[in-house]
């Protein structure tokens, strides 16, 4: 699985322009946006939900008993 390092070495841009691309959109140029999602669809990059959680102290799992 892709790193978002890698994703952002494939698109030639910075690892916080990846992060604008996922997270907020309406920060990039519309070329560079393009750029990095189609990186981001050619590498198959998919957030880590566990790194997400520890990031933001936030879980987003129900537990059913």
């Amino acid at each position: 699985m892709a790193t978002l390092k890698q994703v952002a070495a494939h698109a030639e841009v910075s690892v916080q322009t990846v992060s604008n691309a996922l997270n907020a959109p309406h920060r990039l140029r519309a070329d560079t946006l393009e750029r990095v999602n189609r990186s981001i669809e050619l590498l198959n990059y998919r957030p880590n939900r566990n790194a997400r959680s520890l990031r933001t102290s936030a879980v987003e799992l129900i537990g059913y008993c």
